[in-house]
């Protein structure tokens, strides 16, 4: 078994099939550790060292300034008409998928 912190797993997931790849190159480039767990020492644990989270913190401060400097451009007024519209297509989503859940 493989537990693995929630960032780690993120980049893992994104990989597709490639998981353990992803995994490979993060320890390579020092950005997780791994460790033999503590309640059985066929789990492996993947943690995040500092400089890890320095590089997602680096990263998540980039995404954020992307997203700020396309939604500035945009008027209030059509802001709250697309929040409107999401809320809506949303809702519609769920009750969808409640429905064909049954």
């Amino acid at each position: 078994m493989i537990v693995v912190d929630t960032s780690v797993w993120i980049a893992a997931l994104r990989a597709g099939g490639r998981a353990g790849e992803v995994l490979r190159g993060l320890l390579d480039a020092e950005l997780v550790r791994v460790e033999v767990g503590s309640e059985d020492a066929r789990q492996r644990v993947y943690r995040l060292t500092a400089r890890g989270r320095e590089r997602l913190a680096a990263l998540r401060e980039r995404r954020e300034g992307a997203i700020a400097a396309i939604w500035k451009g945009f008027p209030a007024r059509e802001l709250a008409e697309f929040e409107r519209f999401s809320n809506a297509l949303s809702d519609a989503l769920e009750r969808y998928a409640r429905e064909r859940s049954g």
